[in-house]
């Protein structure tokens, strides 16, 4: 099944839900985005979240460069959501080698 994501902004709350959708009348899944909100990137053009009903959902991107416009995109939201306030991270692409030790 195709289907379509969209980030949507209540611009005077400033207020982002990423919006999964068939087409305009069929919506699958939405989720609030906010500065904890997590986006997580994954191997193979993959990523996924958990939606507003903890429903999980995974991704398949048809490029790296189409996974990583979508993780800039979640990363902007995140960060107009949290303001100056905050910090935000959100990863960009898989990174490679070991994870850092504590």
């Amino acid at each position: 099944v195709c289907v379509n994501l969209c980030a949507v902004c209540a611009c005077s709350c400033l207020q982002y839900k990423l919006l999964v959708y068939v087409s305009q009348k069929e919506h699958v899944t939405c989720a609030k985005i906010d500065a904890a909100f997590n986006y997580m990137v994954q191997a193979g053009n993959y990523a996924s979240f958990y939606d507003d009903k903890r429903q999980a959902w995974s991704f398949h991107y048809g490029s790296d460069d189409d996974a990583a416009k979508v993780a800039k995109q979640m990363a902007l939201c995140k960060a107009n959501v949290a303001g100056c306030t905050s910090l935000v991270k959100q990863d960009l692409v898989i990174a490679e080698g070991h994870p850092l030790e504590n």
